[in-house]
Order: structure tokens, then C-alpha cells, then sequence
């Protein structure tokens, strides 16, 4: 418990420094999209594992094999509550970006989502279909490119067409 909160204390920390940086009218929405998505998250996760159990989609733990715990079925795809919660949220930002955010910040913010949204679906399907592994190392190759190409960070390499070292510095 408590090393639940030294982490809970270091996010709040990390979390109001980086906020503080912003307007208050940014750094109140995005306190009010994070109550929302707790609050949705908190909601669904119940009903995500009783609608599982319903249908009979649920696991054993197999890191508690030989137990009594081991034994207990667990419903799967419980964090399937949390993701819908946060596309929802996404959702919501997205709007709220197209008016008061630029183009190039707005495109950032749809790569990032696109990506994340691609990643809760290959969890999702491994959950329900038990992907080989050779898939499961095929899929983030291409659901990172839309993050890839909005990068415009330190590393940034801009790709030269390869008949620019012939004609110079003219394109």
C-alpha cells in the first residue's frame, strides 16, 4: 500500500508541474477530462466483467496455479473498461482541440490517439483470439507509423529523396 502511494504522490507532483505550465483554462480541462475518464472507468469496469462472466470469456491465473486463487475463474478483458473510457475522453479533447489548438498540435494529438486506439485493439483481439506471437510483433511495426510521422522531436531525421546528393541543396 505503500508504494501505491509514493507512485499516486509522484503523479500528482509530476502531474501539477507539468499543468502548471499551462493556462488555467487548459489545465482545467484536462483536471475535468481526467475526472471524467476515472469516473467512467470506475463505472464500466464492473459491468465489462459481469457482461464477460455472462458470456462465459473469462481465464485462470496462472501465476496462482496449485492455489485456490489459481483455481478461481477471471473474467478477461477488463481493461477493455478503461480504454473505452479513455477513447472516450480522446473523443472529447479531439473537439475541444479543432478550436483552440493548431493544426500541427491537433495532428499530433490524432497520431498519438490513433496509435494508442491501434494498440487497445491488438490487446482486445490477443484477449479473445490468442494471437500467435509472430503477430502480435507484426502489429506494432504498423500501428506506431501514424505516431512516427508527426514526430518532430530531438531525433527528428528528415528523409532526403535520394537524388539530392546529385543535384545538391536546390530542392
Amino acid at each position: 500500500m505503500n508504494s501505491f502511494r509514493f507512485t499516486t504522490g509522484l503523479a500528482v507532483i509530476s502531474s501539477i508541474a507539468a499543468i502548471s505550465q499551462l493556462s488555467l483554462v487548459k489545465a482545467t480541462i484536462i483536471f475535468l477530462a481526467a475526472i471524467i475518464a476515472w469516473y467512467l472507468t470506475t463505472s464500466l469496469i464492473l459491468k465489462v466483467a459481469q457482461f464477460m462472466e455472462k458470456k462465459h470469456i473469462h481465464g485462470l491465473d496462472l501465476n496462482k496455479k496449485g492455489s485456490k486463487a489459481g483455481e478461481k475463474e477471471i473474467p478477461e478483458c477488463v481493461g477493455f473498461a478503461a480504454a473505452v473510457s479513455f477513447c472516450m475522453v480522446g473523443m472529447i479533447l479531439v473537439v475541444i482541440l479543432k478550436y483552440w489548438s493548431s493544426t500541427e498540435i491537433l495532428t499530433t494529438h490524432l497520431a498519438v490517439f490513433v496509435t494508442i486506439f491501434g494498440t487497445i485493439i491488438l490487446g482486445f483481439a490477443d484477449d479473445m483470439l490468442d494471437l500467435p506471437w509472430r503477430y502480435k510483433l507484426l502489429f506494432p511495426f504498423f500501428i506506431v507509423l501514424p505516431l512516427i510521422t508527426v514526430y518532430q522531436g530531438s531525433t527528428h531525421i528528415e528523409i532526403i529523396p535520394p537524388f539530392s546528393m546529385i543535384l545538391g541543396n536546390t530542392l
